[in-house]
């Protein structure tokens, strides 16, 4: 089955260089000329120039047998139109993306089955969500959820002054709710065995109840880690806005800084706790004048790649212990990475991430890629009457390198050990390499007594 993504503009392009990555059979619509040109130096699919949400346009590229519809124009409107269009027509799954976060009806990023579309994404809110989950996050790559929010995975890079760097996994004294389920080593993984030795340079994957991964953090980091109290952003646009709103709303000190009069004024009214500024956020002078050097974090949350550059490296260099650099332009985030910046988040990238994540849910299993797709956080649902109804996880049928994790039962989230028996409304989370998916998949489909393979 096809997949469309309609929408050339920087996220379209993203998503639907992801999807095509991942082996769907790709059709790309576009108005612009321009925009699918663009399109075309980087895809490997069947491009139409046509306008996106028209219901000629949907039925030439048969919106109606395809497995997924993106729509990702620059207009809100067209996307829930041409979305919602394709799901009538038959589209096994739409997807739409929105800048006004109105349209969420109050839902946190992403909003299911909303205006006639099974997923509304907004891509500012979204990429708003993750610099600020970065700010808290020094030294963890990425993080996850699943089980709606209530397991966390994350992956964390392991420095020389790091206390764990050289100690046993048996040695860290993790709470029975937080596992390390596998290092990744020199572009490969090993499985978390209780003697694997924990070496600098490893990322380290460790997946538990969300409310005990934040205390098991603190292991990782010289002299523990401390929620930022005192937080400096440079850009008060829509990201700035939510970034610190979220910040005020777990009683940090925030500090917003731009050079636009009129955007301070607004946020003034928006946010009456912050102090807002009129500045330059690439003077230094200005910078250490107004304190940058005792913040927590510094967010370089402007439009322009290089200014946010700028403002993390001279934040960096006058002493701020951790930054987060905004990326807007894909392409930038090779060439940052070399630069030791200790985050980036790319909005393109954290959009086509959630895009991916949708498109492979299916109704009883829900995946996030790990370590840049190497491995795979699977949440799957135990049917009743399923194949994996009763068994227990020894005799399930998993491949042998699927790495058992946590149990929901109920309220309940407990360790999954290979005697754990699961029965039907059960959630099982497991680690697993990518190549595994599709045989975790044939096991959620099977009943009673069939073979998956």
């Amino acid at each position: 089955m096809a997949t469309i993504v309609a929408g050339m503009t920087p996220i379209g392009i993203e998503v639907a260089a992801a999807l095509a990555d991942r082996g769907r059979e790709l059709t790309v619509i576009d108005s612009d000329q321009l925009r699918l040109r663009s399109a075309e130096e980087r895809l490997d699919a069947m491009l139409m120039e046509a306008d996106e949400a028209t219901m000629d346009t949907l039925r030439r590229v048969r919106a109606d047998s395809a497995e997924l519809v993106v729509f990702a124009t620059p207009v809100d409107e067209l996307n829930l139109f041409g979305a919602a269009a394709a799901r009538k027509m038959g589209a096994k799954r739409s997807l739409a993306m929105v800048r006004n976060v109105g349209h969420l009806d109050g839902a946190p990023g992403i909003a299911r089955d909303l205006h006639d579309v099974d997923y509304v994404l907004c891509p500012v809110m979204l990429t708003a969500m993750e610099a600020h989950r970065m700010a808290h996050a020094n030294r963890v790559i990425r993080q996850s959820q699943l089980a709606d929010n209530r397991i966390t995975v994350e992956e964390i890079a392991i420095s020389p002054d790091d206390p764990v760097a050289g100690t046993t996994i048996d040695r860290l004294g993790l709470p029975d709710s937080v596992r390390i389920m596998a290092i990744v080593r020199d572009g490969t993984w090993v499985p978390a065995g209780v003697r694997e030795r924990i070496q600098v340079g490893d990322r380290v994957i460790i997946m538990g109840r969300r409310g005990a991964i934040a205390s098991a953090e603190r292991r990782f980091h010289p002299g523990g880690y401390r929620a930022p109290r005192n937080v400096f952003l440079v850009g008060g646009g829509r990201i700035g806005l939510f970034v610190g709103r979220a910040f005020l709303a777990e009683g940090a000190s925030v500090t917003i800084m731009d050079r636009d009069r009129a955007r301070c004024e607004r946020r003034s009214i928006d946010l009456p706790e912050a102090t807002i500024l009129q500045g330059d956020g690439t003077d230094i002078s200005l910078l250490k004048q107004e304190g940058v050097a005792t913040a927590d974090v510094v967010v370089g949350g402007t439009a322009d790649d290089e200014t946010n550059l700028v403002v993390s490296l001279l934040s960096m260099r006058v002493g701020t212990p951790h930054t987060v650099t905004l990326v807007h332009r894909t392409r930038n985030l090779e060439v940052y990475g070399h630069l030791d910046l200790p985050a980036t988040v790319s909005r393109p990238m954290v959009v086509a991430n959630q895009a991916v994540r949708l498109a492979q849910r299916g109704d009883s299993m829900d995946v996030v890629e790990v370590s840049d797709g190497l491995l795979h956080a699977v949440e799957i649902v135990v049917e009743p009457g399923s194949s994996l109804d009763g068994r227990a996880v020894r005799d399930a049928g998993f491949p042998p390198d699927v790495m058992p994790g946590f149990q929901l039962k109920g309220p309940d989230v407990l360790p999954v050990e290979l005697s754990t028996e699961l029965s039907g409304g059960d959630h099982l989370i497991l680690l697993a390499p990518a190549s595994n998916q599709n045989a975790i998949k044939r096991l959620t489909r099977a009943g009673k007594g069939s073979s998956i393979l």
